[in-house]
């Protein structure tokens, strides 16, 4: 825990505690990601198992006595305040990229998820599934860089025009947040390069 402990410190990591500061969250924001990107790291689980595998590791400066479930529920807050969290990342990677971020990765898929209730303005959309049965499913949209770094990521509702639609928004995201120049090179399905 220690070494994840001063990796996520050394990264700057625990910067994302001024955004939700910011937004006047009084509950530990920030300690709760760090806790629930630990556990995926060393022990995938859901919130509550996170909880349970908090009290069998020590993980500094959270105690695990006083974090509840309604602290990890806090962690919606990513989405709630994402293009600052967005912003906060970026900054936080852009040291780890080549200066020229010359060549980037994006992969759009569908994910299939159980449950069969739906509420309004959610993500999950019944469809066809990769594995060819109807089943509820969202999109997840992810850019990496040609180191294999993924830098930014985007969920959709599926649809017939989500992928272009993802694909133009996440090009002037990245473009914007992490090159000098505000645009990158697109390769076209000839092979040629050009600027968008």
């Amino acid at each position: 825990m220690w070494a994840l402990h001063r990796l996520w410190h050394e990264l700057g990591f625990d910067r994302l505690h001024v955004v939700f500061r910011q937004e006047r969250y009084t509950a530990p924001v920030e300690q709760a990601i760090r806790l629930m990107v630990f556990n995926r790291l060393c022990d995938a689980d859901s919130k509550l198992g996170a909880l349970r595998w908090l009290k069998t590791v020590a993980l500094p400066d959270v105690q695990a006595a006083e974090t509840t479930h309604q602290h990890l529920l806090r962690t919606d807050a990513l989405m709630d305040h994402q293009a600052a969290v967005d912003e906060c990342v970026a900054q936080l990677l852009r040291p780890l990229i080549d200066d020229e971020l010359s060549v980037v990765f994006y992969d759009l898929t569908t994910i299939r998820v159980e449950g069969l209730s739906e509420q309004s303005g959610e993500l999950r959309k019944f469809g066809m599934s990769k594995e060819e049965i109807t089943a509820m499913q969202f999109l997840l949209g992810v850019v990496q860089t040609a180191d294999g770094l993924p830098i930014y990521h985007e969920l959709a509702v599926p649809s017939h025009h989500a992928a272009a639609r993802s694909h133009s928004r996440i090009y002037r995201v990245v473009a914007v947040q992490f090159t000098p120049t505000g645009a990158l090179p697109v390769g076209t399905a000839q092979g040629s390069s050009s600027d968008a």
